[in-house]
């Protein structure tokens, strides 16, 4: 064999390989998709998982107080088995996302996921703004251009046509987003 078709076929199977690995724009949409669902059922399941627990550790004081042994012990094996609470976000995390990182290309990707799938109402007449997944910008069920996260609180909506872009910031709630800071403009929608 020729050491061109050597240096050929070992080329090939270097390079191949991560080609045909890579990940296709809708592979990529439902890792986005499946990764905002799992945040929003982490979201939902909090609160109920925190009141759970503190209503067991209040149960448990009063059946201890109330010399009710078997019960307390029952309790406290509850306590051992229901779901951990998660820590308190960092005062510095972008809203939402308990202890994310809140600097560096890390925030970006992070508000990147966080608003991708999701729709927000204008408040001046009630119609959606919709980011989807992948960039794709939609407003009165159109396509309008694309958005893209700028920083960990900012979020540029690029028109088809328009040279300058519509800046807004995500709100520390994570729940509008305004034009100017301090004035809300859109609000997020939670419900379908």
């Amino acid at each position: 064999m020729k050491p061109v078709h050597i240096i050929a076929i070992a080329l090939a199977f270097t390079v191949l390989p991560p080609a045909l690995l890579a990940e296709t724009p809708y592979e990529h949409d439902l890792k986005l998709l499946k990764e905002q669902r799992d945040r929003a059922v982490a979201t939902a399941v909090e609160p109920i998982n925190r009141r759970y627990k503190e209503s067991l550790e209040q149960l448990l004081k009063r059946a201890t107080q109330g010399n009710d042994l078997d019960t307390a012990l029952k309790v406290k094996t509850e306590l051992g088995t229901a779901p951990a609470v998660p820590a308190a976000p960092k005062p510095d995390a972008p809203p939402g996302k308990p202890n994310a990182p809140a600097l560096g290309a890390a925030a970006l990707t992070d508000l990147k996921l966080q608003i991708a799938g999701t729709k927000w109402k204008f408040l001046a007449d009630g119609h959606l703004l919709e980011f989807r997944p992948g960039g794709t910008c939609v407003e009165f069920g159109v396509k309008i251009g694309k958005y893209e996260a700028k920083s960990k609180d900012k979020v540029e909506k690029i028109y088809g046509g328009q040279k300058k872009p519509d800046i807004l910031f995500l709100t520390r709630d994570g729940r509008h987003l305004e034009k100017n800071k301090g004035f809300p403009t859109y609000e997020l929608k939670t419900d379908n």
